[in-house]
Formats: structure tokens, sequence, C-alpha cells
């Protein structure tokens, strides 16, 4: 009886360290973004423009939350500046960042048309196109009225 109990033990004992195991990898496998002082978790492969939509994090500004494309790539409101890993441009980013008010050398990227690949600072800046140089919200600011 002895034995039993202690083979009952260790199976338990293997079993959580199974679950941990799991639930770490699953962890791993959730990038976050971190926009408007809040940190977001979505899988490997979200489009930002909807991680941060679903979080009430707002990507447009003013009249933008309006009138915009809604995520097809072709008016621009959607731009921001990311840090760290995300998929490369599309070529609707590139061809709409060539376009005033925008320019292909600034380091924006349109929410729309970019994918989560890994841990990412999002900032919007101003202007309603987002091509500003003030930031409207950071990773280390809230959005305005918080």
């Amino acid at each position: 009886m002895g034995q039993s109990l202690a083979l009952g033990i260790k199976r338990k004992k293997t079993f959580r360290l199974e679950i941990i195991h799991i639930h770490l990898q699953f962890r791993n496998s959730m990038p976050q973004v971190v926009a408007a002082q809040k940190i977001l978790a979505c899988p490997a492969g979200s489009n930002l423009r909807h991680v941060l939509l679903n979080q009430e994090v707002p990507v447009h500004n003013g009249r933008s939350r309006l009138i915009n494309c809604r995520g097809l790539g072709s008016c621009g409101t959607c731009a921001v500046k990311v840090e760290e890993d995300v998929s490369p441009p599309t070529w609707r980013d590139l061809a709409r960042r060539s376009l005033p008010p925008h320019t292909p050398t600034r380091d924006l990227r349109l929410a729309c048309q970019t994918s989560v690949v890994g841990d990412i600072r999002v900032t919007k800046y101003d202007g309603f196109w987002g091509q500003g140089t003030q930031p409207v919200w950071s990773a280390e600011r809230a959005t305005e009225g918080e």
C-alpha cells in the first residue's frame, strides 16, 4: 500500500509539471502588444489593427474614426510607429505611405496591413492620418481621456 500511494503522488506531480509546461509553451506563443499603457496578448500572426481595436485602443484620430477604409490599406489613417517584431510591409502599406501626407522614409506602418510576429511596442501620432510628430498615445502614455 505504501508503494501505490507513493506512485499516486508521483503521478500527480508529473501531471502538474506537464500542465505547467504546456501553459508556458502557450504563453510564449502569444506575443505582447504594448500600446496606450496596456499590455495586449494576441496569437502570432494577428492583424495589429484588429488587436488594438478589440481592446479599445484607438488607431484613428479625430474624424478619421468615422472616415477610414476599414482596414483595406487605402486611406492611411491607421499609421502607427511599431518597434520590434512585425511582418514585412505589404505592397499596399508601401504604396499608401509613399503618398502625402505620409513619406516612405518615416518609420510608420499601417496597422491594418501589419501582422504581429513577436512582442511589440506601438505609438500613435497626431494628425488626421497619424502623420504628426506629437504622440497621441504610446507604450508609456495612455490615450487622451484616460
